[in-house]
């Protein structure tokens, strides 16, 4: 849904006071973007799969099983979390508004599916 008149020029006139008060937070503010953000924390989560899998081989030639175990943790956990984080990324917007779409349009979330059911079971049947 796009701003107003009035809304646009009040949130303009809130940025120009942002940048005249503290330009250096408002750069960064501008400059980080949630694209920006997901590209760094999966670059970090791919490191730490290439530091898992370093010590799980240095663990296995060494024969150290506790380092390969860490090292297999490690590998794991990034994988994980990478997986997290492009399934689902954080975003700082609002969901959108309006009627859900698919399948929770067609029979809503599974709590008020359950609720349904309970109450169907109590009141008994409908003659």
């Amino acid at each position: 849904m796009p701003l107003s008149e009035h809304e646009q020029r009040l949130l303009d006139a809130i940025e120009q006071g942002l940048y005249a008060e503290d330009p250096k937070l408002a750069t960064s503010f501008r400059s980080s973007t949630v694209r920006g953000r997901l590209l760094r924390r999966v670059l970090l989560l791919a490191l730490l799969v290439v530091l898992g899998l370093v010590l799980l081989v240095v663990g296995v030639l060494s024969s150290n099983i506790a380092l390969s175990c860490v090292g297999f943790a490690a590998m794991f956990l990034g994988a994980v979390l990478i997986a997290s984080a492009l399934r689902r990324p954080r975003l700082a917007t609002a969901p959108p508004a309006g009627r859900p779409r698919g399948r929770a349009a067609r029979r809503g979330s599974w709590t008020q599916r359950a609720e349904e059911r309970f109450r169907r079971r109590i009141e008994g049947p409908q003659d």
